[in-house]
């Protein structure tokens, strides 16, 4: 049997490390331009982040969310704590969604703490819609 040549596995090893944090760097300066690019657009069309809508960047992509309808949002609350909660976030995303929705459901489906993540997002925006009211 022939030796194991450890210095060249090694080197290889490092090679493919190097390769992919190059990859993951480019891949996180593109979703970061995407994220500033929404900001300036939707900042344009809606008013302010954080209050007319916010930007959620995700490690797979950078979406958009707007004040969720406020029937919608009670619905949601009532099915968040059950069984289906992940499903619930999801749907409820979906639904305050600005940016296309077709992506949104491909990744979330996959990746279910993205649905979670924009639905804390759109909650954000409801509290505050909420305490407006509460104001009134």
């Amino acid at each position: 049997m022939g030796e194991v040549d450890f210095e060249a596995e090694l080197a290889a090893l490092e090679e493919e490390e190097t390769a992919r944090a190059v990859a993951e760097a480019a891949e996180k300066k593109k979703l970061r331009h995407k994220e500033l690019t929404l900001v300036r657009e939707f900042s344009a069309k809606l008013g302010k982040r954080g209050v007319d809508f916010e930007v959620v960047p995700t490690p797979f992509d950078v979406f958009v969310v707007g004040v969720p309808d406020y029937i919608r949002y009670k619905q949601f609350l009532d099915k968040a704590g059950g069984d289906e909660a992940v499903e619930a976030a999801q749907q409820f995303s979906a639904s305050c969604m600005l940016t296309p929705v077709a992506e949104f459901n491909a990744i979330a489906s996959k990746r279910p703490g993205v649905a979670v993540q924009t639905s804390n997002a759109a909650i954000e925006l409801a509290g505050l819609l909420e305490k407006k009211r509460q104001k009134k």
